[in-house]
């Protein structure tokens, strides 16, 4: 019995190593993945910002664009509306021109 107790002491020594072994192991892929994940978060932090940063600034462009179209816009309803009193004042000339012109010719007669 000597012997089954000194080979049943070495199982339980192997065992309890391999126990240690298991957790030392574990403990150590633990804080790689604890590591890991903070590389990720890390990356998906700056990932997020960025990924605010651009949407940001294109919404700044953007409201912008549209704040020089609608200008553009005013600035074209203003030029046709001063075409339009030019076009007038021209049309007016042009038949003051004609009965000026049908006076003179009527004077001359």
């Amino acid at each position: 019995t000597k012997k089954y107790l000194k080979n049943f002491e070495d199982e339980v020594t192997k065992l309890q190593k391999y126990v240690a072994d298991s957790i030392k192991e574990y403990q150590d892929h633990d804080k790689k993945l604890i590591e890991d994940l903070k590389t990720l978060d890390g990356v998906i932090t700056e990932e997020k910002k960025a990924y605010e940063d651009s949407t940001t600034t294109h919404k700044t462009k953007a409201a912008g664009l549209r704040e020089k179209i609608k200008v553009n816009h005013e600035k074209q309803e203003e030029l046709r509306r001063q075409l339009k009193v030019l076009e007038k004042e021209e049309h007016d000339l042009m038949t003051e021109n004609e009965q000026e012109n049908q006076a003179h010719s009527t004077n001359t007669k």
